[in-house]
């Protein structure tokens, strides 16, 4: 049986198995002395899946398994497997992740706290001015004035100066 036969003879049941399988037939077609076994063919479609896992493109894999190959051949099959592992791509790099977050509203923060819209109530006053664009002229304007007012107002209010209800309660006096 030749390569080729077994390859179309290789099914699988695991969708990015058989698009791994189909590519390195379409390999094996393009550069005949690549001739695999079954068992070659199902581990480099493994590690076929495993870069695309990676985010290699079907180039990419092509190119690292054609490109370069020496005149004669005397285990195809383990020259493509060790390949496919030498020149596999790096794992992508996980998204960072916010350490902590506002107790309020869940915002992502550098350190944990209460973010400074929740502290100073920002949060309702932009949807209001939000609120108050959408509306139009008019009422609209006044109301959106009323919220600027009001937000820049309370970004200049230190929290030592906000209600006690925001802050907590307030300690009791020192008797002497």
């Amino acid at each position: 049986m030749t390569g080729h036969e077994e390859f179309a003879a290789a099914t699988s049941t695991n969708d990015d198995q058989a698009e791994a399988l189909a590519l390195l037939a379409s390999i094996v077609r393009s550069e005949p002395r690549l001739t695999l076994s079954s068992h070659e063919a199902h581990e480099a479609a493994n590690l076929m899946a495993a870069w695309h896992c990676r985010g290699a493109s079907n180039a990419q894999i092509a190119s690292a398994l054609t490109h370069a190959l020496p005149t004669e051949m005397r285990f195809p099959g383990k020259l493509v497997l060790a390949r496919l592992r030498d020149r596999m791509p790096p794992l992508p790099a996980p998204p960072p992740v916010a350490r902590f977050t506002c107790v309020d509203c869940g915002d992502p923060l550098p350190r944990p706290g209460i973010c400074r819209p929740c502290l100073f109530g920002e949060h309702s006053l932009r949807l209001e001015q939000e609120r108050a664009k959408r509306s139009g002229p008019g009422k609209g304007q006044i109301a959106y004035a009323a919220a600027r007012t009001a937000l820049k107002r309370s970004s200049l209010t230190p929290p030592s100066l906000m209600p006690a209800a925001r802050l907590g309660p307030l300690p009791a006096p020192i008797k002497s």
